[in-house]
């Protein structure tokens, strides 16, 4: 397959809200305040791990006199002493990266995600040897939606291969956009406006129906 196939991870890939609603719980008990839904939880994710704990200090009550900083630091050292624990893959996701690795698509991560967490996510699952190229929230000084991340991934590639983004979020939509490549929507992740708001290239609910969609795009898979 002549293409550059690229996947956020958190609610692409991976569904890490139990895991990290939990981190953020107890987070909340430290400072007496009370506990947050997963579900609602799922609404702040989307723009790194800071910004996550911002909306959720500001959602509780407020962000406390020491600092946002204190609790960022706090969060992340637990999250990233095991963000494996109660995370979950979304079905058949794992048996597609495999598929579309062996048809020889050239595979990258562009998450907000830190590089620390998410390789430890990807070597738990056996997906990490399944990816060439990598953009972490911390591999630059940039974040999505700045098109520099997906610039990073591509930048050994032959010019003219196809190049998609796979996401599930406003974010990723804008993202794909600035890079001006097509993007396609996993309608299960977390997402908070309507598939027609977000107007993507190509969207799915099922990954079974995703290597349909890429070959209906591509042409083929040689």
């Amino acid at each position: 397959m002549n293409a550059r196939i690229i996947f956020d991870l958190d609610g692409t890939l991976i569904d890490s809200a139990k895991s990290l609603t939990l981190v953020g719980n107890k987070i909340l008990s430290k400072i007496g305040r009370n506990s947050i839904t997963e579900e609602k939880y799922k609404t702040f994710i989307g723009d790194g791990l800071k910004k996550q704990v911002e909306r959720l200090l500001v959602w509780s009550g407020g962000i406390p006199e020491d600092g946002l900083e204190k609790y960022y630091l706090k969060f992340l050292s637990i999250y990233q002493s095991d963000p494996v624990s109660n995370l979950s893959t979304f079905p058949r996701a794992i048996e597609t990266i495999k598929f579309l690795k062996e048809k020889g698509a050239c595979m990258g991560i562009c998450t907000q995600k830190l590089r620390e967490p998410s390789m430890k996510i990807l070597e738990e699952l056996k997906l990490v040897n399944d990816f060439d190229q990598f953009a972490f929230g911390d591999t630059l000084a940039v974040r999505k939606p700045d098109p520099e991340m997906i610039n990073y991934i591509m930048q050994n590639d032959i010019d003219g291969t196809p190049t998609i983004y796979v996401g599930d979020s406003e974010v990723d939509a804008k993202t794909a956009r600035n890079a001006k490549i097509p993007f396609i929507l996993f309608s299960e992740g977390y997402r908070k406006s309507s598939i027609s708001e977000i107007k993507p290239d190509f969207w799915f609910s099922d990954y079974a129906n995703l290597p349909e969609i890429l070959l209906n795009y591509l042409g083929n898979f040689d």
